[in-house]
């Protein structure tokens, strides 16, 4: 799963609590199961795994990734700047 599926998961997760149509147990154990997911995808880390084995480097797919998709929101933003 992509990561702004990820992240449209949270948000629509977020306003169903914000607008009372989730209960907080409810919003919580949803909420815990979408952002393991995020760390199995692209940290590759089991929340389920015992402390010692949860401690692995990422991917080098996931690091490439997300780094390159930061470095192009930065680039956006640098942009903008330099156009004020």
């Amino acid at each position: 799963m992509k990561i702004s599926a990820y992240s449209i998961a949270l948000r629509e997760l977020s306003d169903d609590y914000s607008h009372q149509r989730l209960e907080y147990v409810d919003y919580r154990m949803k909420r815990k199961i979408i952002l393991d997911a995020i760390d199995l995808s692209f940290n590759n880390q089991d929340s389920n795994e015992p402390e010692s084995e949860n401690i692995k480097h990422p991917s080098p797919d996931a690091t490439e990734s997300m780094s390159g998709a930061f470095s192009k929101v930065f680039d956006v933003i640098k942009k903008k700047i330099e156009g004020i």
